[in-house]
């Protein structure tokens, strides 16, 4: 089953809420779940951060030994995250400049990826 990247977002944020893990162990834990194998969490990681829903840690690699980011919830309620519901009001003003500024950045990034980037059946 291929999962939308929201999906991939949400999912990585509730498999997060189940522990912390290093991209190589949210492989494994992903690929043990029939309906995701052979999903790689890494751009959902990065939009997580991006959001700032999450932080991450430096840990010694069970692999190699070397550092690797562990990536851990900032707050439980975020491994229950849903984009269909409806988000508390802004606080005050700035936040909510805030809120319309990261919403036409994200515009502007999905038009630029609309526009440069095709899958291999398009490009044909």
């Amino acid at each position: 089953m291929a999962l939308t990247f929201r999906k991939q977002i949400e999912a990585t944020a509730w498999e997060l809420c189940n522990g912390e893990g290093t991209v190589p162990e949210l492989r494994k834990r992903f690929d043990a779940d029939p309906e995701t194998p052979n999903f790689d969490p890494t751009k959902a990681l990065e939009m997580l951060h991006i959001l700032q829903l999450i932080n991450y840690k430096r840990v010694a690699s069970a692999a190699n030994g070397k550092h690797a980011r562990c990536h851990y919830l900032k707050k439980p309620e975020y491994g229950l995250l849903n984009f269909e519901e409806p988000k508390p009001a802004p606080k005050d003003e700035l936040e909510r400049k805030t809120r319309i500024q990261w919403a036409k950045d994200f515009r502007l990034i999905a038009d630029w990826l609309d526009t440069n980037c095709y899958t291999e059946s398009e490009e044909s």
